[in-house]
């Protein structure tokens, strides 16, 4: 993170480390998103009905996440890669 930015969120009175836990919420619905939801492509061409269909995604996602909430379904944990799952047990 650039020094600049750093000032700018000390003026503000955000903590860096509050920064980067609002960033991670932001990153995890957007692979949440692209992901589970194909948040990557779209169906239609013209901006009204791409807009149209990211707000029947996000309205999609915000169920789901309802759902998972009122049936007490875990979060998913962190993914593990597959290089990481070929190193031995320690």
């Amino acid at each position: 993170m650039g020094q600049h930015r750093l000032q700018r969120l000390a003026v503000v009175g955000v903590g860096r480390g509050e920064f980067y836990q609002h960033r991670l919420g932001i990153e995890a619905t957007v692979s949440q998103g692209v992901r589970t939801f194909g948040l990557r492509r779209s169906r239609y061409r013209g901006r009204p009905e791409t807009s149209l269909q990211h707000l029947f995604t996000s309205t999609a996602m915000n169920l789901a996440r309802l759902d998972a909430w009122i049936t007490g379904t875990p979060r998913a944990g962190t993914r593990i890669s597959r290089f990481e799952r070929l190193r031995p047990a320690a």
